[in-house]
């Protein structure tokens, strides 16, 4: 894994996870989900853990056990002009997605911030 996608190093407080899964498909998710209910388990999401100071891995509040997913792979993006709409999955960053919408219009964007860097679905969700 690369060094810049695990900041568990820059928090050692409450380092609790169980494991970490990389979901590859929108499907790896719903199980995901499914698996926790099932086994009592905590998840946590991580979208572009876009997070200094590393929120996604320690779980200080309640001491319990849980697993990460990281869905930093799933970075599809399609924009409708016609309908002025977007579709963009939860690891895109925003980068990608203003890219992607100036490729194909030169009036078309979308204003959620300066931060090209920061996760569509951690801005979304509140979290990195």
């Amino acid at each position: 894994m690369e060094f810049g996608r695990k900041r568990s190093y820059l928090n050692t407080v409450g380092l609790n996870h169980l494991f970490y899964i990389i979901a590859l498909h929108e499907s790896h998710v719903q199980v995901d989900i499914f698996c926790a209910q099932k086994h009592g388990h905590e998840m946590k999401i991580r979208s572009s853990g876009h997070d200094f100071e590393s929120f996604s891995y320690p779980s200080e509040s309640n001491k319990v056990p849980f697993f990460l997913l990281d869905m930093f792979k799933l970075r599809y993006i399609d924009v409708n002009l016609e309908s002025e709409s977007a579709w963009v999955q939860a690891g895109a960053i925003w980068g990608e997605v203003y890219y992607k919408i100036a490729e194909i219009s030169r009036i078309h964007g979308f204003p959620p911030g300066i931060c090209p860097t920061v996760g569509v679905g951690g801005h979304f969700s509140g979290g990195g």
